[in-house]
């Protein structure tokens, strides 16, 4: 997910499954900020500082909100 505009570094991530796809939300579900050591992944499809990578143990719908 690319926050536009936004430095998602050093802020807080929060991400919360959604019910809006009809399931029972996941067991586990993180966000982590993208752009590189040492504050975010490296991430395969968009390795910036504007982008948060989800990860679910299935598939759902979610709400991410970076704190500014």
């Amino acid at each position: 997910m690319t926050f536009t505009g936004a430095n998602v570094i050093d802020k807080p991530v929060l991400v919360s499954a959604s019910r809006l796809s009809g399931t029972i939300p996941p067991a586990s579900i993180e966000a982590t900020p993208c752009g590189g050591a040492p504050q975010g992944l490296t991430c395969s499809q968009s390795d910036t500082a504007n982008t948060v990578l989800v990860n679910a143990s299935a598939d759902t719908a979610f709400y991410v909100m970076v704190v500014p």
